[in-house]
């Protein structure tokens, strides 16, 4: 069954924002009433601004507010001239963002890199108590062999060089969020060819606008598979913080994630659901009439409980 419409981009730009800009230059969007329990959504570097545009409501219709943001140099969100896209520096973009907003969220939601800035921001904001990784980067296989190394080399080379070259890399079409499930049935195929063709309407906006530096930045500069050398401590563990973690079997852009180096954060408060079968990277979108009522069901959970599978 195909999703409801998702908005796509005018072709020459991104149109009037939906939300609005903060005084440090983040576009957001705040919905819901301010009675509900606050659910911040952090999309990933690579990601459209509007990947949530399936759960966002559906969380308000449950009685939960939710903030979600562009992070800077995606979306409508313009990139400071000093922001180097670190993985400290997307804590504070989002940090600043709350507290301009004097807000207190008790939940994250993250998809792929945005599941780094969730773990540590989630590390120094106690009132955070729940958090749904979707296909989260951080502790996953190397995307090509001697990754990590190519990392510390390249951001060795003076003058924003190794941003350049792998800008460079980058600069071409980007990979398929998501891949036609094997023996699927036509309709499911017609779904996926929309869901890609959404996918890079929005990714040719990004870079019409942004450029490619924001994605190859935080390429070279996020932990994107060394996330387990920070010391978590026993932070989540000792306040009883919940975990879902959810992944896809044909995940193209993240794969081999360590489920137990995840599980061992929050000990009995860890849930990992099965891969995925039918869905990529974004299966959260592509897979939305299942995962949203397991998202929903976590968030309802009134206890602590470990379902390891």
């Amino acid at each position: 069954m195909l999703p409801p419409p998702l908005s796509l981009p005018p072709a020459n730009g991104f149109g009037p924002p939906p939300g609005q800009m903060s005084a440090a230059g983040t576009h957001y969007r705040l919905e819901g009433g301010p009675d509900g329990e606050l659910v911040v959504l952090i999309s990933g570097v690579y990601d459209p601004p509007v990947r949530y545009d399936l759960l966002a409501p559906a969380l308000v219709a449950a009685g939960y507010r939710t903030l979600r943001y562009d992070p800077y140099g995606r979306g409508w969100s313009p990139a400071p001239r000093d922001f180097t896209y670190t993985a400290a520096e997307h804590v504070q973009q989002i940090a600043t963002l709350v507290a301009e907003l004097n807000l207190k969220p008790t939940g994250l939601v993250a998809h792929s890199a945005g599941a780094i800035t969730a773990l540590l921001y989630a590390e120094e904001t106690p009132s955070v108590r729940d958090l749904v990784l979707f296909a989260p980067a951080g502790a996953m296989a190397s995307p090509v062999p001697g990754f990590s190394l190519l990392q510390r080399v390249l951001g060795c080379l003076p003058c924003g060089l190794g941003v350049a070259v792998v800008g460079r890399i980058l600069g071409g079409v980007p990979p398929g969020d998501f891949l036609p499930p094997v023996g699927v049935a036509l309709q499911d195929s017609a779904e996926t060819r929309m869901l890609n063709a959404w996918n890079l309407a929005w990714d040719r906006c990004n870079r019409l606008v942004h450029g490619t530096r924001a994605l190859a930045a935080s390429v070279l500069r996020l932990p994107l598979t060394t996330l387990r050398r920070h010391n978590f401590g026993d932070t989540f563990r000792q306040r009883g913080a919940r975990l879902l973690l959810m992944t896809a079997q044909r995940d193209p852009q993240v794969r081999g994630v360590e489920v137990g180096w995840y599980a061992s954060l929050f000990g009995d408060g860890a849930t990992v659901d099965p891969p995925r079968e039918s869905g990529g990277h974004c299966f959260f979108l592509q897979d939305h009439a299942a995962v949203w009522p397991r998202v929903h069901a976590f968030l309802q959970q009134a206890t602590h409980g470990a379902l390891i599978q």
